[in-house]
């Protein structure tokens, strides 16, 4: 990349009289524009974002999503949370997973337990597989040694179909 030089607009000047003050040696590279995430002048982009759509990208679809529900007593729900955050902190370490979301399920009226929701994302399958063989039997091992019969979780797995954002 060769060094482009500055136009001082003077800061005084509109956006739409900007442009045609622009010399043609100046014109955006799109590739730095992508990069920044700055809004690209490509109608069919500004389209998708206006229905607050993205494009999927092919790392995106072929991630997993591991979700595991847990019932745990309100007896040891401080902890069982403190407990939480270090076992989360721990497979996020993990190769193949990239963020977790933790939540706290609402539409139960059970008041005698504390309903969580963890949804970990993974790169793809063959890194969910990895972990369920190398990982997952010691994990879940630990937190029965740890709670017993206090906790009880449920696990399934998903691919995402869209992103909405």
């Amino acid at each position: 990349m060769g060094h482009r030089p500055r136009m001082d607009m003077g800061g005084r000047v509109r956006a739409a009289h900007a442009a045609p003050r622009v010399p043609p040696a100046l014109v955006p590279d799109h590739r730095e524009v992508l990069r920044d995430r700055l809004p690209l002048p490509v109608p069919s982009l500004r389209r998708l974002a206006l229905r607050g759509l993205r494009r999927p990208q092919q790392r995106a679809l072929s991630m997993v999503v591991y979700e595991v529900n847990v019932d745990v007593d309100i007896g040891i729900r401080g902890q069982y949370l403190h407990w939480l955050q270090a076992h989360v902190a721990e497979i996020l370490a993990l190769p193949g997973f990239t963020g977790a979301d933790v939540f706290e399920v609402l539409d139960d009226a059970d008041t005698d337990v504390l309903h969580i929701c963890m949804q970990y994302r993974l790169v793809d399958e063959p890194a969910l597989d990895a972990y369920l063989r190398d990982h997952a039997p010691r994990l879940r091992a630990e937190g029965l040694a740890r709670f017993g019969d206090r906790m009880r979780a449920r696990r399934r797995v998903m691919r995402p179909l869209r992103d909405y954002r």
